[in-house]
This record gives structure tokens, sequence and C-alpha cells, in this order.
């Protein structure tokens, strides 16, 4: 491994330095990731144990490309394990695997965002609050904020709580009661994961003194998004005697509304740790000069940061970055739909592009045009596989397995209905606390007492008898996959997804494609069956074979970033998910007065806003590698003002020019080396279509799904298998979207 050959002269002094405490100031493409991944090596190769070493990422995607970094240099090395790479919420759970104490067991489950809210609408209710949904969102905010800060119910003060909102003991009284209930079901949120951490290592010396002797160095990256909450807790495992290395960038700083703190980096570590050394690295070698020239230009603006110039490592100067304004969003939706074919056609691949905004809600416009031209595009962000309602069912169903609680089981007995109303439920209630048991107990073990019809007891002897096959083999079972199928069709749940899937046959045909939920459930089981047979190295080094319970965590600690693969599409996201990625060309669009910077930053009279929405931005900026499209458009707001462009533009050193594009009716589009017609968005494409004669066994061709051959026929909807993919679809027949192929 030589490693002074393969750094620059900076990334090799961060990655040797023998310093205690080093603070590596990276900024955009300059090669934190590899630096850290190096300096893991160069640790290991100075004698340092493989399992003394922790290092933090705060994404599961980054996690994994770090440790096949660390393996892939260590290779020839004699090292026979890897060190502990992870994210703060990953780390916090091996360690509350071990040191977690009542009233929560071992097994316990991870509240994600849906459970939280669930978990929020049950206390409201028990509580009998007389307030609106509203004033409920507001007061679980207030909530979430004190927890973001490290706050626990019993520790929370009258001026913790915002002025004018809601008095003290209310708050306190959710805030105690959302917590009881949490524990009642075994759960925590996913700030309790890292507050429950912080509580064991601050209350017990003994175990703070256990756990500061387990590491000897931590490494921690991304360190500008550190909150209060997660930097207390890495100062409690370091202590006085370990190594801490953080590298981050200040400029790229842009998770503040949820507690990232930025001033940890920039002030904090100083003050305490005197003997800190600090080296940053300027060279980027993602981007052309002339995209660092605007993006440098840009942060310049900003007065709360470490003061830097990233410099194109290889020279290349590149293409002016593009900036354009347009009449309306269609307008500029169309311009980018138009450069992205011309780009296609120049030899780029779709995979290459990305089209960033600052809110979901602006990819309306561009998805239509996207879809019109046949351009493939995912979103990531909006809906996630794993939040799809059908594959959320599937998770409740399996997670009942580790973790008996409440929420899931109400999935349960809605996944299919199965009679259970209010009444029953309330009579449950009294049962458990008869009995001291929970409300899945009590439907398993005494429901002769609740009094239940005929059918709801036939379906609940179904579920159960299917739920404890499942408990008694799942752990032992040679192939999971069908273990796991065996218990959904046994329950009942494939059946009523099956029937969800029918009735959506009748539906238009978008509709039909968003509503291929069996489909979506034997994805899920395929991927529980590739989790689990992906060993992994543990804290200690050793490969071990993951459990079904390690994939219900990794599921409910996923991040948007977790999502993205390498499938050759058009990638559409907004700049917080886009941090830490890159793309050869990337377009900005919407880049206007009230969407970036947004309304709230232009009329709040806190800068610190402003500047954030600014780094934002040059997050946005950075990401491109060979060419960058910045786009701004008029037309009117919701507030019903007019747009105009974002102040970043002058402040980027970009020149305005004004296009106004006509639009025509009808336009080719290129959908691999096909080429057909498609009539403009406002004309209905089920309409347009000549009347065409299908046969079983016809072959055709679909504008998503590729060629396939046509199974079955019922009046005008084709059964489909299509050979890419080896999906079945019922479409039908006068889908503009499909033709014969001769």
């Amino acid at each position: 491994m030589n490693i002074e050959k393969e750094l620059n002269n900076e990334q090799y002094l961060a990655v040797t330095s023998n310093a205690k405490h080093l603070r590596i100031i990276a900024g955009a493409g300059t090669g934190k990731t590899r630096t850290l991944t190096y300096r893991i090596a160069y640790l290991l190769s100075q004698g340092i144990p493989y399992n003394k070493i922790v290092a933090i990422t705060f994404t599961n995607k980054v996690a994994k490309e770090m440790n096949e970094r660390v393996a892939a240099l260590i290779k020839d090395e004699n090292i026979n394990g890897l060190p502990f790479i992870a994210t703060f919420h990953k780390f916090c759970l091996y360690f509350l695997h071990k040191e977690i104490r009542s009233p929560f067991t071992l097994n316990f489950g991870i509240a994600d965002e849906d459970y939280q809210n669930d978990a929020f609408k049950t206390v409201f209710d028990l509580l009998g609050l007389n307030i609106d949904k509203n004033e409920k969102a507001q007061i679980k905010n207030i909530i979430l904020s004190l927890k973001c800060k490290g706050i626990f119910y019993d520790e929370v003060i009258e001026t913790d709580i915002p002025e004018f909102t809601f008095s003290y003991d209310l708050i306190v009284k959710v805030y105690s009661s959302y917590q009881k209930y949490l524990a009642e079901q075994n759960y925590l949120d996913f700030d309790d994961i890292l507050m429950y951490t912080y509580k064991i290592m601050r209350d017990n010396l003994d175990i703070r003194e256990k756990w500061q002797k387990r590491f000897s160095h931590y490494l921690v990256d991304e360190f500008q998004d550190t909150n209060d909450v997660q930097y207390s807790l890495l100062k409690l495992f370091v202590g006085n005697n370990n190594n801490l290395t953080v590298v981050g960038d200040p400029d790229q700083t842009i998770y503040t509304w949820r507690g990232a703190n930025s001033d940890l980096i920039q002030t904090t570590l100083e003050k305490d740790y005197q003997d800190l050394t600090t080296i940053i690295l300027n060279n980027n070698y993602r981007s052309t000069q002339s995209i660092l020239d605007c993006s440098n230009l840009l942060i310049n603006n900003n007065q709360n940061r470490i003061k830097k110039r990233l410099i194109a490592a290889n020279n290349v100067v590149g293409n002016p970055v593009s900036y354009n304004t347009y009449q309306d969003e269609n307008n500029e939706a169309y311009y980018v739909s138009q450069k992205i074919m011309d780009l296609i056609k120049q030899g780029a691949e779709y995979k290459d592009i990305a089209i960033l905004y600052r809110k979901n809600m602006q990819s309306r416009a561009i998805e239509n045009k996207l879809l019109s031209y046949s351009i493939p595009y995912v979103i990531y962000g909006g809906i996630s596989f794993y939040k799809r309602a059908e594959i959320k069912d599937g998770l409740a169903y399996l997670r009942l397995v580790i973790n008996s609680d409440e929420m899931s089981f109400f999935r349960v007995i809605n996944a299919p209905k199965i009679g259970i109303g209010e009444v029953t439920l309330n009579s449950a209630r009294e049962l458990c606390q008869k009995y001291s048991t929970t409300i899945f107990d009590v439907f398993k073990n005494h429901r002769d007492e609740l009094k239940l019809n005929k059918s709801t007891n036939y379906f609940l002897n179904r579920f159960f008898t299917a739920f404890d096959n499942f408990a008694n083999e799942y752990k032992s079972s040679s192939d999971i996959s069908e273990t796991i199928e065996n218990y959904f069709k046994d329950s009942g749940f494939i059946e009523y997804v099956r029937n969800i899937d029918k009735q959506e046959q009748s539906k238009n045909y978008f509709e039909t494609i968003a509503s291929s939920r069996i489909d979506n459930v034997y994805e899920l089981i395929k991927s529980v069956k590739d989790f689990l047979n992906n060993p992994y190295f543990d804290e200690q080094g050793v490969e071990k074979l993951p459990t079904l319970e390690d994939f219900l965590n990794e599921i409910s600690l996923q991040t948007s970033q977790d999502e993205i693969n390498d499938e050759n599409h058009v990638t559409l996201m907004t700049g917080h998910i886009a941090k830490g990625l890159e793309f050869p060309y990337v377009f900005i669009i919407g880049a206007n007065q009230g969407n970036f910077p947004t309304f709230q930053a232009i009329n709040s009279f806190d800068f610190s806003l402003m500047e954030e929405e600014r780094r934002l931005f040059y997050v946005c900026m950075t990401r491109a590698k060979k060419e960058l499209y910045i786009s701004s458009h008029f037309g009117r707001t919701r507030n019903d003002s007019y747009f105009t462009p974002s102040r970043f533009i002058k402040e980027a050193g970009l020149q305005k020019t004004t296009k106004k594009i006509t639009e025509p009716k009808t336009y080719l589009s290129t959908m691999g080396d096909k080429r057909r017609k498609i009539v403009n968005n406002n004309i209905s494409h089920m309409n347009i279509k000549k009347k065409v004669s299908y046969n079983i066994g016809d072959k055709v061709s679909h504008i998503v799904f590729g060629s396939g051959i046509i199974e079955q026929i019922n009046k005008d909807k084709l059964t489909i298998r299509f050979d890419k993919t080896g999906q079945v679809k019922t479409i039908t027949s006068s889908f503009s979207g499909l033709s014969k192929v001769d």
C-alpha cells in the first residue's frame, strides 16, 4: 500500500498525521471519504487493532462503500478483520443491545417516522385533549425539538418551551405519555437511540469506563452535520485517552433545521481539544474550474465559514456554467428535456444526469415532460419502496415475530380488515389491565372474553396459526423466502394484496402501474433473503450472517440516499438528498426568489437562514462534474406575485439569458433505438390511438416495460408477460404507449 503515491500532499498529511485530535476541513469533491478511508488503512498498517477502530458515517450507503474500500486497501496486509464502520444510530444500537435497561428489553423495535406519528395519535386519543389537528402537530414538533437537543421529559424546564405556544404542563404531559407508550411497546424512536445511549454513558461510571477502553480510535465523517446530542455522546466515548479524527465541510452544513450545528466543527472542537490539528483540503477532483469558480463566488457571500477556495485538481476549465430564464415552469421543463435528449444523442447515459430542486413540489412540471419524452427517471425522497402501504403491512407481519407491539398488530388486523373496531379494542385494553399484558397477547390468548363474531374469530385463528408456524421456523429455515411466503399466504395477506390489485385493474393505466402491489410484496420477500444471505463484519471484525431483526433495524434506519442505485435513469431529487453524490451533468431548476432561497429565508431577520440556503445551493452546484445547467422561470407564485431569478444567480457571477421557447404540438421522442410520435401533454393519451386488433401470442412493445407477449385477453384488457423483467401486467389495449410488433 503506497500511500504517498496515491494521495496529494494535503491528503497525505491528513492520513499520516500523528495528532491525537485531528480536524480535516474537506471541501466539496476534495476526496474526504478517500482520505478517511486511507487514514483507517494507515492506522491498521501502524499496528492499531482493527477491533479498536470505529468510523462513523451519516448514511448506510457510505458505510458500505468505506467497508469495501478499506477491505481493498488492506487485502495484501496481514490483517484478519475490518474496523466497525457504521452510522451514529447503528453504533448506538450496537451499544444499546448490550447496555439497555428496564423497561426495555434487548429485542426492542425502532419507531420510524410513520410509527412515531401513529404513536403520537394514540397518545392524543388516550389523553382526550380537546385541540385541533394543527395544535397537535405543533405540540409534536416542540417535543421532537426537545428530543433533538437531548432533553428528556423529566429534564424539561419552562424556558425550553417556545414563548406564546403551549403551557409547560401540557408539553411535559404529552411528552411523558408518548415516552411511556413507546416503552410499553418496547420501542425507541430515532432520537431515543442517541438519547438513551448518552443517558446510560453519562449516568453510569462503570459502563462509561468500560466503553472508553473498548475502542481507541474514533473517526467521524460529515462532522458538519453532527448535532449537540451526537457530539456530547461522542465526547463520552472518546474520553481523555482516545484518539479522534473528524472530517467535514462547514460550507456544506444544510441540516440545521434538524439539529446540525456547524459551530461544533468550526469553534467547539478547538475549545474542547486544545491540541487540535487542522488540515484543509482544497484540491477538487470532481468538477471543472468553471463550475468551481461560480461555486466559490457564491459561497464567499457567507460570513460564518472557514475560508477556502476550491481548485480543479486536473486543471480542466470546462464549459461555462449555463444559466437561462424561461417564461414559465413548463417552458423550463421543456428546455431541460430537450437538453437531456441532446446529451443522450451525444453519448451520455441517463444515469449520468441529475435534476435538482429545492422542494419536492417542483418536480411536477419536469415529470410531465420527461414522461412525454419517454425519458426514464426516478424520484428520490418521495414515497420510497419501504413506505408503500403493502410493504409497511408486510413489515408489520414480520416485526410481530420479533416484538409483538400494539402498532404492528393494528396494521396486521387491518390488512386484511377482520372486523375489529373501537369497541372491541377498548374491551381488549381493559383485559390488558386485568392480565397485565399486551394487546397482542389478549387477542392471542384471551379473545374468548371479547365476544368476537364467528368471522373475526376465523381470521384470528388463521393468522395466529400462520404466525406460530413462522415463529417456530424462520430462524432455522433453509429458504427464508419460502418460509415468509408461506406465512404471508397462510395468514391471508397474499390473498388480500392480490384482491387490491384486482380492484385496481378497473382503473386507468397509470394507476394500474402504480398498484402492482403483489410484485412489491414479492420484492420485499426477495430483499429479506438477499439481506440475510449477505455476511457482514461485526464490531469485533468477525464475519457473521445477519438476522431478521438486523433486517428490520436496517430498514428503519434507511435514508433516501440508501435507495439510490446505478440503474440507467435520470435522477430527480432535492438538494438535501443530493449531498455526497456526483453526476457528470446536473440541472438546477426553479432557481427563483421564493423557491431557492425560500420566502422564509428571504423574510427572516435571522441571517443564518439565508446562509443555509446559500450553502444548499452551493451543494447543488458542486454535484456537477462536467457540465452545470441552472435555470429560472417567470410566472405567478402561489401568493399571486411574480417569480424573479434567485439572488444566488448574481452572487455566483452568472449572466441572465432569457429564452422563450414555443413548444410544438407534436414532437419526436427517443426510447432506446425506437422513435414514435407523442402528442402534447394537454391531449389525452388514452383517446388518440387507432383501433388495433390483438390476439393471444402477439408480440408487443411497451413504452416503459419493453417487449412482451400477450398471454390473456379479457375484452379490452391485455395480460402481458414482459421479456426483460418477467413481470405480468394487465394493460388497456387502447393505451397509446403500447404497440404491436410484426
